[in-house]
């Protein structure tokens, strides 16, 4: 379809449905659509704002009638918003979010310093059994945005923009035994003394390599233990370092590859080889697997 533009006679396509913003740049205004109108929904249907039918009428019509009212609400309700966003600067709510609020937290939470801090405060709740994904929650959809930006910047043969980013998820995350990379305290399981210890790593070495640590982390237990503390906590911050300072010695920006996207359940070892070769699994395994070697003398 083409609109004629003036007197000089070009054309211009116009689409029916506009996929610009489907991407990334998408991401938080879907985010804040989907909260705001499930809670409008929410208030106009305990305010009754809903068509009443006569008993006569068979309940299946009457219940597919009764959100018609709280529907051309929140469309009204859309209309406007969209329409208030038309005489501003920014023409429309997507160039605004992704100016004032997704661009903003995009580069905070692309930040080393930033990564190794959430990943600090998710082993923090982690060791006092409060699951890491009330902190995943909140920032994984900025991070997804970067990673698909990572993603395009691949497909066009340009360098990564969040390449630090990408890696470190590898190295910080729960691909190396679980929440916490907590597969050294497997393989120092081998040599404990403890008769429960060793019935410990039977039941949870399995688990761990699929990156399940539930067992270790309720079973151990890490969870309050204070011999656990320290390595639990402070693990992010050793690896996040060094894995920052080590990324352009070992050149990862040539062999790491931002499309595949695996399930969380993917042994370390794998998803490393398959994302950035030898280089960037050997690295992460060993970084990752001895922060709690320190503690078989205690076992």
């Amino acid at each position: 379809m083409a609109k004629m533009l003036g007197t000089n006679g070009k054309l211009t396509k116009l689409t029916a449905f506009s996929t610009n913003y489907v991407g990334a740049s998408g991401i938080v205004v879907a985010i804040l659509v989907g909260w705001l109108i499930g809670w409008f929904y929410v208030f106009l249907n305990k305010k009754h704002l809903v068509i009443k039918l006569p008993s006569s009428v068979p309940p299946n019509v009457a219940e597919s009638l009764q959100p018609s009212l709280i529907a051309g609400a929140v469309l009204i309700l859309m209309t406007i918003i969209r329409g208030l966003f038309a005489y501003t600067p920014f023409n429309d709510i997507f160039d605004f979010v992704t100016k004032i609020i997704q661009v903003p937290l995009q580069g905070f939470t692309a930040s080393p310093i930033s990564l190794i801090a959430i990943y600090t405060l998710a082993n923090l709740l982690w060791f006092f059994g409060i699951h890491p994904n009330m902190i995943y929650g909140i920032v994984m959809s900025i991070l997804m945005a970067n990673g698909i930006l990572n993603q395009n910047a691949y497909k066009a043969g340009h360098a990564l923009p969040y390449l630090t980013m990408a890696v470190l998820m590898i190295a910080l995350g729960n691909a190396f035994g679980g929440q916490g990379t907590t597969i050294g305290l497997i393989i120092s399981m081998f040599r404990a003394k403890s008769q429960r210890y060793k019935e410990m790593l039977k039941l949870a070495s399995v688990p761990a390599l699929f990156n399940i640590n539930e067992p270790l982390i309720f079973g151990m237990p890490i969870m309050l233990n204070t011999t656990f503390f320290i390595p639990m906590v402070v693990t992010p911050i050793i690896i996040g370092v060094v894995t920052w300072v080590l990324i352009p010695v070992i050149n990862i920006a040539h062999t790491f590859n931002p499309m595949i996207m695996l399930p969380w359940t993917t042994p370390g070892i794998i998803a490393g080889f398959i994302n950035g070769g030898i280089s960037i699994t050997s690295y992460c395994y060993c970084c990752s697997s001895n922060k709690y070697f320190n503690v078989v003398s205690i076992l």
